[in-house]
């Protein structure tokens, strides 16, 4: 409730409602991940639902709940006490926001994400905490699948079913469905896993995160599966730079929008920039993707306790790409590395150092 408050708080109105449906915002508010919709007005939070979630709620929503009877969105009115009616653009179907338009509402139907993008990149120790837990989980789970699974001939799709099934074992979640991608296929920053198999002398990359209580990671690491070509050195370490000067310059207190700027530009003091497809990052918590975003048109700052990823990345068309991403975390003392898994271009040295925890 005390995240209600908060956001009642943010809202310049006497009297208003907000409507948040199915989804992470839900979930942000209330803990509650089943399907329904949370009514909130300056003088009560209802959370409606159906009968397939009504013992869930009650065991998690300390407010009131009311039971959806049937399809539609008039079950406002029986909240409703005007105003505005604050809604997630994001979120909201057409249909939704139609019938919200027919109802006898007094005030406009306006967008809430402005207020919930910046109480969610503001994140607590205990949602940090949350956060390292399922990085822990997932550098865990990557290692062991590298070492009991990673041989010649295994395909994309299997490297990736191995990883999403031990992670399930170990009662976690997916923050996405792994990305598991060897030679050619990496030159395509969001290709899908298939049936290609692993030869030696493959570039192998792997975008991998686990979700923990309801909190994500999200990390990437490239390697050269055998000896590694000269070609791929120069870009790997090109891309390793990038992402080392890029954290000192949000050390010193960069934007999100000065980072992918700085980024941008190292890239094309190397001849290169025309080949980073991307941003350079986004924020991470209850969603693999939220605030602040770190790409070329972002309006964002960077707050106490914001998580976000730092992934700069070149991808050669047809033949390889590289991408390194690490979580961090903003703080005043300065920025701190959450992700622990080590980088390396080449697959034996990766598995040395995970040996021996370097």
């Amino acid at each position: 409730m005390n995240r209600i408050k908060e956001l009642i708080s943010c809202i310049p109105f006497e009297r208003f409602s907000v409507l948040i449906k199915t989804g992470p915002n839900l979930f942000y508010l209330t803990g509650f991940e089943g399907e329904g919709y949370l009514y909130i007005d300056p003088e009560e939070a209802v959370l409606f639902t159906d009968g397939r979630y009504l013992e869930d709620a009650e065991e998690i929503f300390k407010g009131k709940i009311e039971l959806l009877e049937r399809k539609g969105m008039e079950f406002i009115l029986s909240c409703y006490k005007g105003g505005p009616v604050f809604v997630e653009y994001d979120r909201i179907s057409c249909r939704e926001f139609m019938e919200l338009q027919r109802l006898p509402l007094s005030g406009n139907i306006s967008s809430i994400d402005w207020a919930l993008s910046k109480m969610r990149a503001r994140k607590t120790k205990d949602e940090v905490e949350k956060i390292k837990k399922a990085v822990e989980l997932a550098e865990k789970t990557l290692f062991y699948v590298l070492d009991n699974y990673l041989r010649e001939g295994i395909s994309e799709m299997e490297l990736a079913s191995e990883f999403i099934y031990h992670v399930r074992r170990e009662g976690g979640g997916l923050s996405f469905e792994p990305i598991v991608l060897f030679g050619e296929d990496t030159s395509k920053p969001h290709g899908v896993p298939s049936s290609r198999r692993l030869k030696k002398g493959d570039v192998v990359l792997i975008d991998f995160g686990a979700r923990v209580k309801g909190y994500c990671s999200d990390e990437t690491i490239t390697f050269c599966y055998g000896k590694a070509s000269e070609e791929f050195l120069k870009f790997y370490h090109i891309v390793l730079e990038a992402k080392e000067k890029v954290e000192n310059s949000i050390n010193k207190g960069a934007t999100p929008k000065d980072a992918y700027t700085s980024v941008r530009s190292f890239f094309a003091s190397k001849g290169v920039d025309k080949l980073f497809l991307h941003g350079l990052g986004h924020g991470v918590g209850v969603e693999v993707h939220e605030a602040p975003n770190l790409s070329r048109n972002s309006k964002d700052c960077f707050t106490t306790n914001s998580v976000f990823t730092v992934e700069p990345g070149l991808y050669i068309k047809g033949r390889f790409g590289v991408r390194i991403e690490d979580m961090l975390i903003y703080q005043e003392s300065g920025i701190e590395r959450l992700t622990r898994m080590p980088k390396s271009p080449t697959f034996d040295e990766l598995m040395k150092k995970l040996v021996s925890g370097g």
